[in-house]
């Protein structure tokens, strides 16, 4: 499957997954999963930013995030692209499933959609980091973005653009 593949799923003190069934398909489904009730508070996302890399400082849990972008300059398409995603979110308590959709938003299509992993939150006035390594296939020039959800609740979205090299060029000349 020509998807995306996730490096690392996750750093900081949270856990979670996607259920778009109705809350009570979706409360049954985390029992048999050895989940406690899914958390019914909504998640804040004080950013979302993609970057070529991030760097986590082992002893502080500090987080450098290098190169920071909205445009990915492609040389010919289809391609894979690796790049890594930084969530920080705050107002969340309990349990999540987390997850993730890769949007062509020119075709408005899915392309991917990954379970990111189980996170609990012990307390709302907390933060939490979710760093995201992966690799996207990007197919053609055009507008891509990441839809972020917890226990089926939107978050937030995170694009960029695909712009083929050669339209660089002619647009600087």
């Amino acid at each position: 499957k020509r998807g995306m593949r996730f490096v690392r799923a996750v750093d900081g003190p949270i856990s979670a997954l996607y259920s778009p069934r109705p809350e009570s398909m979706q409360e049954e489904r985390l029992r048999g999963h050895g989940l406690s009730e899914a958390s019914n508070i909504h998640p804040y996302v004080l950013a979302a930013l993609l970057c070529d890399s991030i760097i986590t400082e082992a002893q502080t849990g500090k987080k450098t995030l290098i190169g920071i972008f909205e445009n990915v300059f492609v040389r010919s398409f289809p391609v894979a692209h690796q790049l890594a995603i930084y969530l920080k979110i705050t107002d969340a308590e309990g349990p999540y499933q987390f997850r993730v959709d890769y949007v062509d938003l020119g075709a408005d299509q899915i392309l991917d959609r990954q379970e990111i992993g189980e996170l609990t939150i012990p307390s709302r006035l907390q933060t939490g980091d979710i760093v995201v390594n992966i690799a996207v296939p990007i197919p053609s020039p055009g507008s891509y973005e990441f839809r972020f959800y917890a226990n089926g609740f939107y978050l937030s979205r995170v694009a960029f653009r695909a712009i083929p090299i050669a339209d660089l060029t002619q647009t600087e000349g």
